[in-house]
């Protein structure tokens, strides 16, 4: 898995959901994760290539963008408020797919194409 990657977090308490997706869209990984700083580094370490990552700001932000920034290229905080104004322009998921997992699709594809409003940590 070389080249670029798009990586979209879902973050709870106790779990993470990760989308990831290559430069041509394509989500080529999916994954539910501890929200454990050592299983989270372990995930990003089995990845290759340019690392973009995307989550929406929340409880978990500072910590985590504190956690991510030396092992990724980009790194995006989004404010959640403002990507439900994007919803329109993408594709909704089957109603089959978990909400979790819809989040974790979506702001991989955002990044990708809109980049998401940044918000400060």
């Amino acid at each position: 898995m070389t080249g670029e990657k798009y990586i979209g977090l879902d973050v709870h308490q106790a779990t993470i959901c990760v989308a990831v997706m290559d430069a041509k869209g394509k989500v080529v990984m999916e994954s539910i994760l501890e929200t454990k700083a050592t299983t989270i580094l372990e995930f990003l370490a089995g990845l290759r290539g340019t690392l973009s990552v995307t989550f929406e700001e929340g409880t978990w932000a500072a910590w985590l963008y504190d956690l991510l920034k030396p092992h990724v290229a980009n790194l995006v905080v989004c404010n959640p408020r403002k990507n439900a104004l994007l919803k329109h322009v993408f594709q909704p998921q089957p109603p089959l797919v978990p909400p979790p997992r819809q989040v974790a699709h979506r702001l991989p594809a955002r990044e990708r194409l809109l980049f998401p409003t940044r918000v400060t940590v």
